[in-house]
């Protein structure tokens, strides 16, 4: 064991090498994405597919049209919920935030129920997604006060209070219009099989910039966790800086519900191992967080689509499979 730490600390060290091995992997786990599934597609057959010299058509349909958007919104999805979860987890100094025990995928989750009931507002998910997000961290921050580090249990309660509600009045909301319940079922335990390309498209920037603004006040999370004395002196705005970090955290859960359902524990899990990994330097757990959240995510696609084949298993199903026995980790050494 002593030597696993030494090793560990070694690699902590060089935290390139560990982004750099992360990033091979998803690329490789990317590519077995579009490999497997019902049918196998040969992996020539993928790169004439890329290279603009495809000849068959059916593998060009199962790529482009199925398997390329679900590897491409999972990513997107996985990074944008573990760079919330991690910002969350610095910022309250809590081991247990993350954007579901906080209620803000919950906030979400009505904001989007509210635009599938509403035949005006279908083409408007992810606008009324991030509403409801918004929605509920004013509610939070109306129960609990506007400073998180303060009272850092409080704030978790208030969390999941608001999500419990918020949770049971959109379920509640999909029942009452009449949506039928395979479609509600699988909103709440997260699905990518509707993604497409064109989500992809407008996904990514956005998730993209949510990410930057994160990274770019990592150093001022750093600096409020040796509390707030220090953090003003280094010119940290400590009345402004929960409210920019959790509005951009907003945001990005909001994206993710809108184009997957709820698909919990990536926003738990992985800054934990980000910080295992990297240490507690917020700009490096961030990066790693984002690119172990893609990973775990499109793990869990690829086993959700593997495991029973013709019958995919909920990605929301797989990920609280791996991510509850960590919370229970979490909180047995919180305790």
């Amino acid at each position: 064991m002593a030597v696993r730490i030494r090793e560990l600390n070694r690699l902590r060290k060089y935290p390139g090498i560990l982004t750099a091995g992360l990033l091979i992997l998803l690329c490789g786990v990317f590519v077995v994405s579009l490999l497997v599934g019902d049918a196998n597609v040969p992996l020539p057959d993928i790169l004439k597919l890329f290279g603009g010299g495809a000849d068959n058509a059916v593998a060009s349909t199962i790529v482009m049209e199925f398997r390329l958007p679900r590897a491409l919104v999972a990513v997107l999805v996985g990074a944008a919920l573990a760079s919330a979860g991690s910002s969350l987890q610095g910022l309250t100094g809590n081991p247990l935030a993350d954007p579901y025990l906080l209620g803000v995928a919950s906030g979400a989750s009505l904001g989007a129920a509210v635009a599938v009931a509403t035949p005006g507002l279908s083409g408007m998910i992810p606008v009324c997604a991030t509403t409801g997000a918004m929605l509920s961290l004013m509610i939070v921050f109306a129960i609990t006060g506007r400073d998180p580090r303060a009272h850092p249990g409080r704030f978790l309660l208030g969390g999941v209070i608001v999500g419990s509600f918020l949770a049971a009045a959109g379920q509640l909301l999909l029942a009452m219009t009449g949506t039928s319940q395979d479609r509600i079922v699988a909103w709440i335990l997260g699905d990518l099989g509707s993604a497409t390309l064109e989500q992809a498209r407008w996904a990514a920037p956005v998730i993209g910039v949510g990410i930057a603004v994160l990274w770019w006040f990592g150093p001022q999370v750093d600096a409020i966790a040796f509390g707030p004395a220090l953090a003003r002196t280094v010119g940290v705005k400590l009345e402004v800086l929960p409210i920019i970090l959790l509005t951009v955290v907003g945001v990005l859960t909001a994206i993710a519900v809108s184009i997957s359902g709820i698909i919990g524990f990536v926003g738990f899990v992985t800054p934990h191992i980000a910080r295992a990994l990297v240490g507690c330097v917020q700009r490096r757990v961030l990066v790693t967080a984002a690119l172990g959240g893609g990973l775990l995510l499109l793990i869990a696609d690829v086993l959700s689509r593997t495991l029973r084949p013709g019958m995919p298993i909920p990605i929301g199903v797989i990920t609280a499979l791996l991510g509850a026995p960590a919370l229970a980790i979490v909180l047995r050494k919180a305790l």
